[in-house]
């Protein structure tokens, strides 16, 4: 049996997400209203009602300013309700590259923004998915990660497991399968 809901957060902004809630858990994204790269991110309707309530932006940031990091970026910084913190990349001038282009600020350690963030999307290289995540989550930092999640299915398992444990969201980014 398919139950299909839709869930806004308001007809102002453009962040609208429909889910097909099929037997076995099994979770598929159906629809966009815009095509960028972030439409289904895994705003909790709830959490951002408060934010709205305290005239608050959900604080991001982009953790692997690559390719496809540089996205990730430029869809955050278009979007009303979220404060894109920063970029953060081992390569300094990549993240003062992308950095200047969204304007925002550039880093070259994740550490350094641990406290500073309510979400990140991980677009690493897939060998530093599951060590930069994990210590995410441990900071209570909901978190979208690009395919594939992680090297292993035993990673995978304990950052599902840290993440439910935590109360906390962790989405996995399939961009060209949504594209």
């Amino acid at each position: 049996m398919v139950q299909t809901k839709s869930l806004s957060d308001s007809a102002d902004t453009s962040l609208f997400l429909s889910f097909e809630f099929v037997s076995n858990f099994d979770i598929r994204i159906s629809d966009f209203v815009n095509t960028t790269i972030i439409n289904y991110i895994w705003f909790r309707r709830d959490f951002l009602a408060t934010l709205k309530k305290l005239n608050q932006k959900l604080r991001v940031a982009v953790i692997g300013a690559g390719y496809l990091g540089k996205f990730h970026a430029e869809k955050y910084a278009e979007m009303g309700d979220v404060d894109l913190v920063g970029v953060v990349d081992i390569n300094k001038a990549q993240a003062e590259a992308v950095a200047r282009k969204v304007d925002t600020k550039a880093y070259q350690s994740y550490k350094e923004i641990l406290d500073k963030v309510d979400a990140v999307s991980v677009v690493v290289p897939t060998p530093l998915h599951y060590a930069v995540s994990k210590e995410f989550l441990e900071n209570d930092v909901d978190v979208l990660i690009e395919k594939p999640m992680t090297p292993t299915l035993a990673e995978a398992d304990q950052l599902i497991q840290l993440s439910e444990k935590r109360g906390l969201i962790i989405q996995v980014g399939h961009l060209e399968r949504f594209n």
